[in-house]
Order: C-alpha cells, then structure tokens, then sequence
C-alpha cells in the first residue's frame, strides 16, 4: 500500500539564524508571505510545479491593498488563527529564515476567507479597526463572494497552494504585552484586578500628596 502524501512539503529557500524558537501559547511571529495558485491543476502523481511561470500570485503581503496587506502578518500562537497550517508551518522555520511550503487543499478550506478578512482589514477606510471587532466568517457568510476575483476563483476552482514565507522576528509572551483580544476569560479578570490595585495605589498617592 503506499505512503500517503505529506499535506505540507517545505524547501528551505534561505536559511536561518540560530535555534528554532520556543513556539507556545502566546508566542508571536512576524513574518511575510507571499501565496502562489498552480495556473494547471495539479496532478498528484506528478506533484506542484517547480518554475514560478506556472502559478498565479494570489496574495501577497508587501502589496498594498487588494493584492496584500501592506505589513507583515502577526500570528499569536495558540489562539486559534483560523489557518493552523500556518503555525505548522512557523514551527519548524528559523528567525530570518525564508522557505517554500506546499500545502495539500485539505488544510487550505478556510484560506479563502481568513484572506478576505485580513484584505478587509487592511482596506484604507478600515485603518484602525481592531481586532476585537473582527466577526466570524462562515462558507454561508461568502456565497454571493468574497469581493476580490483571484478569491472567488479560488472557491470555485479549488486547488493546492504554495506559500513563502519569511520569518522576520519571534516574541515570548513575557517580552510583550498582550491586547485584550488575546487575554483568556481568566486572564482578563487578572487583568482587571491589577488595573483596580493599581488605580487605588494612584489614588492613595494623590490622597497623601494634597494633604
């Protein structure tokens, strides 16, 4: 019986620096990615094709807007990214480290829409808009289309997917602090009870000060 095929082949395009990094819950990378679409359909046989003239650019982050975000992505590990092949990805790459993953279209169902959101937010009108506000995004929510072609395209025509990613810094939980949007139900109220002491510590500086 053969082997099944690997949902994720990486290449090393561009090595790294030092270890790889200790990824956990609250871990946070940035890192730039650029999303290649095979022009043919692929066969499994045969595999994804190697010369960049066979595939289409579908995303794109050092564009700006549509075709990208204009920045690089931040991913926080351990907090439900709705593409988790993305943190697989991540896991096994370097800081500086620049590698080719393709990826089988079995873990690429939600790529369609996690690019639309994150084209949404990078709209201009859209500046500012935090991710707390982000709603969720269902298959339902897309049946009239996302609003950009090449995703639309993408729906209708699924396929496998090539993804470059540069991996540009990772960041412990400890070394940043964390928006409210990342906090656990538990870590929210631990946020507030701090918040509280040290609004009574302020208050009870002032009451010493102006007697």
């Amino acid at each position: 019986m053969p082997e099944p095929r690997p949902k994720c082949i990486k290449k090393v395009l561009h090595a790294g620096k030092g270890a790889v990094p200790d990824y956990r819950t609250g871990t946070k990378a940035l890192f730039h990615y650029e999303t290649l679409k095979p022009k043919d359909p692929v066969k499994p046989e045969v595999g994804m094709p190697e010369s960049r003239d066979d595939y289409d650019v579908i995303d794109n982050t050092r564009r700006s807007w549509p075709g990208g975000y204009g920045k690089p992505l931040e991913l926080i590990f351990g907090k439900k990214f709705q593409l988790p092949v993305f943190e697989t990805c991540l896991r096994s790459m370097l800081v500086d480290e620049v590698s080719q993953f393709d990826i089988e279209l079995s873990e690429l169902c939600t790529y369609p829409m996690v690019s639309k959101k994150l084209r949404d937010l990078a709209k201009p009108h859209d500046k500012g808009h935090s991710h707390g506000h982000d709603s969720h995004m269902c298959a339902a929510a897309l049946s009239a289309g996302t609003g950009y072609d090449e995703l639309d395209e993408l729906m209708r025509d699924p396929r496998p997917l090539r993804f470059i990613f540069h991996l540009l810094s990772v960041t412990q939980p400890e070394e940043y602090e964390a928006e409210g949007w990342q906090l656990t139900s538990e870590e929210k109220m631990q946020s507030v009870e701090t918040l509280r002491l040290q609004g009574n510590q302020l208050f009870s500086q002032y009451h010493w000060a102006v007697n």
